[in-house]
């Protein structure tokens, strides 16, 4: 016979992670989250898997298209996605299948906004300074403007810790 992988029978190719599903007895849940005032996808939203017994909690990241897929054992589960600036979303009871794909989408609804603003200075000087604002578990950051010192940052109505870098 012929020297060369075989990969009906045997020595072949390995897939590890389609091994690791079917040992699992998993199913796939897929999905998109998007924006409900506009339909755009969100990217980098985080989409927690909770199983409703046992199990252990599990959690995806959505790509650019708002896109998410996660691999999971049979059996019943809580789904949330969320994403900085909007309300997140829950879904309660969703049974994942052994050999199935379930699809689940979520649409977010954007939190009401506020701006905050004023002026970063040299104390006793007053002089501007050119400095970066950093808002605490968050991904927003602003600089200052180098002429006057000012930022304003656009943000979900919420309480904030900043900090400041000059």
């Amino acid at each position: 016979g012929k020297l060369h992988p075989n990969n009906t029978y045997g020595w072949g190719l390995v897939n590890a992670y389609d091994a690791v599903q079917r040992a699992a007895n998993a199913g796939l849940v897929v999905g998109r989250v998007t924006d409900a005032s506009s339909g755009a996808p969100i990217a980098g939203a985080s989409v927690t898997f909770t199983p409703r017994y046992t199990g252990t909690v599990s959690a995806t990241t959505t790509d650019h298209d708002g896109m998410y897929r996660r691999a999971l054992s049979a059996g019943a589960y809580s789904i949330r996605a969320a994403a900085f600036g909007y309300a997140p979303q829950t879904l309660f009871g969703v049974t994942v299948l052994t050999d199935a794909v379930i699809t689940h989408n979520f649409t977010l609804s954007p939190l009401p906004t506020g701006t905050i603003g004023g002026f970063i200075t040299e104390t006793g000087t007053g002089r501007p300074l050119t400095a970066t604002l950093f808002v605490s578990s968050t991904p927003v950051t602003a600089a200052t403007n180098p002429a006057t010192g000012g930022y304003a940052l656009h943000l979900p109505e919420g309480r904030y810790t900043f900090t400041v870098r000059s």
